[in-house]
């Protein structure tokens, strides 16, 4: 009887065992997992500051106008100019 009663308490004792190291494994899973979802989460924060920016840049029509332009786009009855030959120009 005493050797049933310690071979019980034992297999009881590895149970109990067996759920703590699951529940270290699952916590530390979760910390790694964590981790790389808060470096994912800054660099999306970064790029919509910068897209905020932008955004704000274009708000007025100035800004439609200069992105237009920079974009080799003009006006209706525009006429269109290119300028070369100019100091570090790479043509």
């Amino acid at each position: 009887m005493d050797r049933g009663g310690r071979t019980a308490l034992l297999l009881g004792l590895a149970v109990i065992l067996a759920f703590y190291v699951s529940a270290g494994i699952k916590f530390a899973v979760a910390h790694v997992d964590g981790q790389s979802h808060r470096s994912e989460v800054l660099k999306l924060q970064k790029e919509n500051r910068a897209l905020q920016a932008k955004r704000r840049a274009l708000s007025g029509q100035m800004g439609v106008a200069t992105e237009a332009r920079r974009l080799g786009m003009v006006l209706p009855g525009e006429i269109p100019y290119v300028v070369t030959g100019l100091p570090g120009d790479k043509h």
